[in-house]
């Protein structure tokens, strides 16, 4: 997949950046402050599509942290939610262009 190098979610322009770390110092992430998300790992794909999803769990409010202060997040949302999840990503992915 040629993945974009901007992108349009939730009404704004996001940057995707694509760089290539260290082994071992790979960053893959999303900011909502900078309106960025940031590709750095092996499978630039693969990491494309978490950040979006998880960009999209964290906009509905479907992510909250595990234990305090770590990187665990809980995700929780039922049926209906997961439609609105699964429109927002389809929308998206039209919207750039990324799927007809």
């Amino acid at each position: 997949m040629k993945i974009p190098k901007k992108l349009r979610l939730f009404g704004n322009d996001w940057r995707v950046i694509i760089k290539k770390y260290k082994s071992g110092n790979e960053v893959n992430d999303f900011s909502f402050n900078t309106k960025t998300i940031r590709l750095g790992g092996i499978d630039k794909d693969e990491a494309f599509f978490h950040e979006l999803l998880e960009a999209i769990l964290l906009n509905n409010y479907n992510r909250y942290y595990g234990q305090e202060g770590s990187m665990e997040y809980v995700f929780f949302f039922n049926h209906t939610d997961l439609c609105k999840i699964v429109k927002k990503l389809t929308d998206s992915l039209k919207d750039n262009n990324l799927l007809k």
